[in-house]
């Protein structure tokens, strides 16, 4: 157990982190094997940020859009709080 590797199946591959425990331990499974079943679980996991982006990189302009409404948001709430500061300090 003091497998890099093993430690993200055990992160990611949940339903195969004991055979893959068992195999290793066993001396029936290589490294290579190993790195590559993870590689395919990784690429699995991680297919819906990959799909996001490139949603995101089709359209840069929602990036903007979306940058642009928090902003709006921040300073609606920074305007408000900012006058009671300056309520509470007498400076209005």
């Amino acid at each position: 157990e003091v497998c890099v590797i093993f430690a993200f199946h055990q992160a990611f591959n949940k339903d195969g982190v004991e055979v893959v425990k068992q195999e290793c331990q066993e001396a029936k499974r290589g490294c290579v094997k190993c790195k590559g079943e993870l590689a395919q679980i990784l690429i699995s996991c991680l297919k819906p940020i990959h799909c996001a982006r490139k949603k995101f990189e089709d359209d840069p302009q929602e990036i903007t859009n979306i940058l642009n409404e928090g902003k709006e948001k921040a300073r609606q709430i920074t305007v408000s709080v900012m006058h009671k500061v300056r309520q509470a300090m007498k400076i209005l």
